[in-house]
């Protein structure tokens, strides 16, 4: 290990050209990085439902209706129309409506109620959607009906999954880089320190997304949760590293030899930390439900990176800014804990005992935990668009859940 801290730090020019080169190609590469909205591709391929519609794809061409459109208050002749110009859209594979059903030449009071209600309270529109063209055909449909009509279903929501996980992983990260940063500086002993630790999980974060590129695709929640989990996860192993060579300076007069010093001393703790969370989440890849194997490989390699960051790229860029860490060094903000430390061993045994009785009503309660399965309860909170749009044609036509029958011929 000495020999490595030696020739890091004796090349750092090499090493910080190095990373400034992978980081530029890897912000590069992130733009060519394929999201995968679809949890129906996720599902084992042992499972019969897999099974199933890889069988019905294979032996017949007519799709599952994933799009329902109602169009407020319009007349038999006018929802024609629209029946018209949304089947004319690109990227439209089949449409449907009462007409398909029943003729509507004939009164309308001469057909059951129940077939016209189905379709004609106000007008309903059955429609199958291209997958490769969902976000061009929701976006032409829109134009046609307007925003004052309503739409629902797998192709709707897949389009609002991607629109809406793309912004609030943007609003998430202006919040919390923020955030971070304060608790930062208010914990260190420098106004610099905390420059360094987003700087360097920041470029890892980079680097992760970029190398994402090369896996083909990843899932839209591995895409949400990935950069934020790598944030909160690695960033510890910088303060470990940092909070050493602050003390190792104290021992040395060179600044190189200080950090080689904490190098040395603090890799045995980084790595091992490091590398049980990489075995951690690399466990994930053993699910058969392909989420896991996903998020796995993506956090596997995100803390990877973050590892090889931390122990190789700071110690260069600390050695580089030492001068501003400590002209920006200052107060310690946050006051000592000696006295809760001894509150707590006085009371360690007292903790002990209601950490075990807790343990059987927690384990209890755990239990009475519900879980949602599937897409459509993304979108349950009936105050964003797409939840109140569902709602709205649920309330009017009631809930559908499209299943497809394959039986012998006769």
């Amino acid at each position: 290990m000495k020999m490595l801290t030696n020739k890091i730090i004796k090349h750092k020019k090499t090493v910080l050209s190095i990373f400034i080169l992978f980081t530029v190609f890897f912000l590069f590469a992130s733009n060519f990085v394929s999201v995968n909205y679809n949890l129906m591709d996720y599902l084992p391929d042992e499972a019969k439902s897999t099974i199933s519609l890889n069988i019905m794809n294979e032996e017949y061409d007519t799709a599952i209706e994933n799009l329902r459109i109602v169009v407020k208050d319009v007349g038999i002749y006018e929802a024609l129309e629209y029946k018209e110009k949304i089947g004319n859209v690109d990227g439209v594979k089949e449409i449907n409506w009462l007409d398909d059903t029943v003729s509507i030449n004939v009164p309308l009071e001469t057909i059951s109620n129940d077939t016209v209600e189905a379709w004609y309270k106000d007008a309903l529109f059955s429609v199958v959607v291209d997958e490769d063209k969902q976000e061009e055909v929701i976006e032409n449909i829109r134009e046609i009906i307007g925003e004052d009509n309503l739409m629902s279903g797998e192709a709707y929501n897949t389009v609002s999954t991607e629109h809406s996980t793309s912004k609030e992983i943007a609003s998430i990260m202006k919040f919390i880089i923020p955030l971070i940063f304060v608790i930062l500086l208010i914990t260190t002993d420098s106004w610099f320190e905390p420059v360094l630790f987003l700087a360097t999980i920041g470029i890892a974060i980079i680097q992760n997304i970029g190398t994402n590129a090369f896996l083909g695709e990843i899932s839209f929640v591995t895409n949400a949760a990935a950069s934020i989990l790598q944030l909160a996860v690695s960033m510890d192993y910088s303060i470990f590293l940092l909070h050493r060579f602050s003390e190792e300076r104290q021992k040395y007069d060179s600044v190189e030899g200080a950090m080689k010093s904490a190098m040395n001393k603090s890799y045995s703790s980084i790595l091992s930390s490091g590398l049980t969370t990489v075995i951690g989440f690399a466990a994930l890849i053993l699910m058969n439900f392909k989420i896991g194997p996903d998020m796995g490989t993506v956090m596997a390699k995100a803390i990877a990176l973050s590892l090889i960051n931390v122990l190789v790229l700071l110690p260069v860029l600390a050695v580089y800014s030492y001068k501003l860490i400590d002209k920006t060094k200052h107060k310690k903000l946050v006051p000592c804990f000696e006295k809760f430390g001894k509150l707590v061993n006085k009371l360690k045994t007292i903790a002990i005992v209601v950490f075990v009785i807790l343990i059987l009503p927690c384990n209890l309660a755990s239990k009475k935990i519900g879980f949602t399965y599937g897409a459509s309860e993304i979108f349950k909170d009936k105050t964003t668009g797409v939840g109140y749009e569902k709602e709205e044609i649920e309330r009017l036509f009631g809930k559908s859940n499209n299943i497809g029958l394959r039986v012998p011929k006769g």
